[in-house]
Order: C-alpha cells, then structure tokens, then sequence
C-alpha cells in the first residue's frame, strides 16, 4: 500500500515538473508574443509626401511639401539561440556535468565508509553484550559400552554416548529489547527468557539397542545436556525439573559432537527403558540481532513474543502463524522431525549430520536505512544534476534575457553535490525525512538566491527554486519506493528528454 501511495505521489510531482517547466515558459511566450503584436510596423522605410496644402495666389507660396519621418522598424524579440549558442552550451554543460561524478563518487564513498564504522560500532556492542543465540538443546545423553569381536576372536569394548532427542519440545520466548549507543550510533540488544519443556520417550531405546547386538546402557550414569551458542551471555539459567526432581546445572555440553558450548545436569534417578520423563526449564540469554531454534523435538513447537516491530523471519522454516504491529510482534512454529536428516536416536560415533543444518528463528531488523537510502540518492546524483542542468536550458532556450555563464553551471553543480553531503551529515543527527527537508530547503534556496542574482531577475530565480523543489520532492519519493524505483526512473529519463525536446523543437527553423 505505501509503495502505490509513494507512486501516485511521484506522478503528482512529475506532472508539477511538467507545468512549471514546459507549460509556464509556453504560457510566457504566448504573453511575450500577444504584447508585440499591437505594435504596428509599416512596410516602407523610407520618406513619403503624405500631404499637400494649398493656399491662394496672394498670400503665400503655391504649394509646402509636408515631410513625414517614418516610423523606425522594431525588430522582432529573438525567442530561441542559434544554433551554434545551442551546440556549444550542450556540450559545455554534458562536460560539467560528468565531472560532477568526482564529487558524487566521493560522498556515495564517504556514504560506506560512515556504514561500515556504524557497522563496526555494532559488532562491538555485540561482542561485548551478546551475539546471536542459537538454541540448541536439549538432549538426553546416555553412556553405553559397545562390544566387538577382535581379530583373534577376542571381545573389544568401547565407551560411547547414546543420543536421544525429545519426543516432544515446546519453547516459549520472550524478547525483550533495549537500545545500546556509543557516540551517535545504536544497536539493538535483547534479553530473552525461554521456557523450555518436554518429554523424553525411553521405549525405542530397547529396539535400537537389540538391533546393534552387544550394547550395554549405563542409565545411572544419564545426564541431561543443552547447548547454547554463546554460554558466556546465560543471565540467569534455573535448575531443571527431570521427572519432578530439582537438578543444578554444571559447565559444558558433555558431547562436543553436538554442541561446542552448553550445560549439563546428571540425572539424578536410574531411567527406566520403558517410562517417559517430563523435563522443565527456564534459562535467560542476552544477545542482540536474532535468536535461533534447533527442531531437536520429535514434534517442535516454538512461540516467540516481542514489543519489537520490526523482525525478520529467517532460517529453513517460516512461522505457521505470526502477527506484527506497531506494538510487537507473534509468531509460532510447529516443525516435524521428518524435515531434518538426522535421528531421534543414535550413537554419538555415528552421528555424521550436522545438528544446526537446520535451523530457524527471527531477526530484531533495524530499520535503520540511513546509509542505504543515501547511496541510492548518490546513484540518481548525475541523472538529478542532470535534470536540473535540463530546467536551466529549457528555461534559457525560452529566453531573451541574460543567461548562465558556464563557470555559473559549474557553481550549481557543485551546490547540488553538496546537498548530498548535507544530507548525510543531518541524517546521522536526526530523522531521515528532516534530514532531507533542510538539506533540500538550503540547496533550493542556494541555486534560486544565486541564479537571481547571476541573470538580475528574481522571477526567473523563483521559477528554477520552484522546478528544483519540485525535483528534490521527485527524488525523496524514488528513495521511499523499492519495487517502483526502476519505473519511476525511466519516467524520468523519458519526461527529461521530452523536456528538452519541447525545448529545441525549433532548432533549424527560423520561423
């Protein structure tokens, strides 16, 4: 819906271009010509004997010649350049113009390197107060002593860890946000309480363990493990209900096959091969940019609530439902164990998939488009310097009176560059639009003050601040559409040309 509102507001601009570009200076032509036309011009320059007075014989000479000077022809105003005056300032201003690619490429340069320092500011504030979290627990670990027959028919045992995965695993977040500064730049942190329960289900264990032959399990000996991607930001972890027992948990994931960094709690009871186990916890993280989840759940079911506005869905699975407002955000998954590769049981040895292959989860997006936006505006710069080169020679080519000199040119040029740099210097202290609205109202203001001054006539000064406006109003609409931006792009290459094909049209003809 905004992308059309933004469209519709760019034709309305486009078509103020058009009437104050191309209609006013016809609608001053027209006036210009109406004022000459009352003016008559006789057709004969040279002295005529209009009268002849006669007088009688008495009283004076027979006949006094009258001498009547004829009116001296005006010429006619001069409307359009010749030729060659047209030729020379197109290629003169197309020169100016492309050297204005050194000051845009330096800003659209000074524009990344200003994005890369915010970016770096982050990932500070990241390091310092957390990174991305990815979830990755929990899983029962059991030890088992595998046997083998040796070469010499001799038997061999092995210490192993027997992997089993929730049958059910249902996850409840909480995302709470805080904004970070250091000096003018902002990150988003968040603390997450995450309430993690579930079910392990013993009863395939016997299976699985009578087909692999000679394979003793030590079940006094289970310890419970979770794994985490950062346990360096855990805030707060509690104990955990195993089968309505209060277990403390220990530093380490237990099972580096699985998960790098993690914690662990010995399982407190000896298991049955033939019971299902309830389990509880809560466990607080911070970390900052997204929060990810493993589905380790035979059947995974994750809730994720925030006050954020703005997140960002990622990862191998979208959200079966979510909802987003002004305040904060829902959103729900429910994940089989069918769309991962690996099993609900097996033998750490074997485990020969990767555990975080799949996962899924939300970004905390910032919107912050700053930079973004001003490297966009810098890659319309020569098309924008461009259309305004384009309004002073449509202008000129309808005028009698002095026109720009080309050092005159250079100067707006450079003034149009500048509001680039203006506006990324106001945009890192203040809302983006404002940002624009000043540096728009001081690059207007210094290219109309100053052609008034250059050509001594303020009206035609008013009228280029007018089409500079109405430009600066077209160019802030292109920033806001994405979709659109191609399309109005090329509606303003075409009504550029259209421009100042209206403006040359007579070009060749003397009438």
């Amino acid at each position: 819906m905004d992308e059309w509102m933004w469209l519709i507001a760019g034709v309305l601009v486009l078509l103020g271009i058009i009437a104050v570009v191309v209609a006013l200076p016809v609608w001053l032509i027209v006036r210009r010509v109406r004022s000459h036309s009352g003016v008559p011009v006789p057709p004969v320059a040279h002295v005529n004997i209009i009268e002849e007075k006669t007088v009688m014989e008495d009283s004076s000479p027979a006949v006094q010649p009258v001498v009547h000077a004829a009116p001296v022809p005006v010429a006619a105003p001069r409307s359009i350049w010749s030729e060659h005056d047209v030729l020379v300032r197109f290629v003169l201003v197309a020169v100016i113009g492309l050297f204005m690619l050194v000051p845009l490429s330096l800003i659209d340069g000074q524009a990344q390197d200003r994005g890369d320092l915010r970016a770096s500011v982050t990932r500070d504030i990241a390091a310092t107060w957390g990174q991305a979290q990815e979830l990755g627990g929990p899983t029962l670990l059991i030890p088992v002593t595998v046997r083998t027959k040796s070469k010499d028919d001799g038997v061999v045992e092995v210490a192993d860890t027997l992997v089993l995965l929730p049958k059910v695993l249902q996850i409840g977040a909480t995302i709470n946000t805080e904004i970070r500064t250091r000096g003018i730049y902002e990150s988003v942190v968040y603390t997450a309480p995450l309430q993690v329960k579930g079910t392990f289900d013993l009863k395939p264990v016997a299976g699985f363990l009578k087909d692999r032959g000679w394979i003793t399990p030590h079940y006094d000996q289970a310890y419970f493990s979770f794994g985490l991607s950062q346990t360096s930001s855990l805030r707060d972890v509690e104990p955990l209900m195993f089968d309505g027992q209060s277990i403390a948990f220990a530093p380490g994931a237990r099972n580096r096959a699985l998960f790098e960094q993690g914690f662990h709690a010995p399982i407190a009871e000896k298991l049955s091969a033939s019971a299902i186990y309830p389990f509880e916890m809560t466990v607080t993280v911070k970390g900052s940019e997204g929060l990810r989840f493993l589905p380790l759940g035979e059947q995974t079911s994750v809730q994720v609530n925030s006050a954020w506005p703005h997140p960002s869905f990622q990862g191998n699975a979208l959200p079966d439902e979510h909802q987003i407002s002004e305040s904060g955000f829902s959103a729900h998954w429910t994940i089989p164990n069918l769309t991962r590769n690996y099993q609900q049981i097996a033998l750490s040895s074997e485990w020969n998939a990767r555990i975080n292959e799949f996962t899924f989860g939300v970004d905390l997006f910032e919107p912050v488009k700053l930079y973004g936006e001003i490297l966009r505006a810098t890659k319309y710069g020569i098309l924008f310097i461009a259309l305004t080169f384009a309004l002073f020679l449509a202008n000129e080519l309808h005028s009698t009176n002095r026109r720009l000199h080309p050092v005159q040119y250079g100067m707006v040029g450079v003034a149009m560059s500048l509001f680039y740099l203006l506006l990324l210097a106001l945009a890192e202290h203040m809302p983006f639009v404002w940002a624009y609205i000043l540096a728009s109202l001081v690059a207007v203001a210094m290219n109309g003050v100053y052609v008034g001054f250059a050509l001594r006539a303020w009206p035609r000064g008013i009228r280029l601040g007018i089409g500079l406006a109405l430009l600066h109003a077209l160019l802030f609409t292109v920033l806001r559409m994405e979709d659109y931006s191609l399309l109005m792009g090329t509606v303003l290459l075409l009504i550029t040309v259209g421009m100042l094909m209206h403006a040359t049209r007579r070009l060749g003809n003397n009438g």
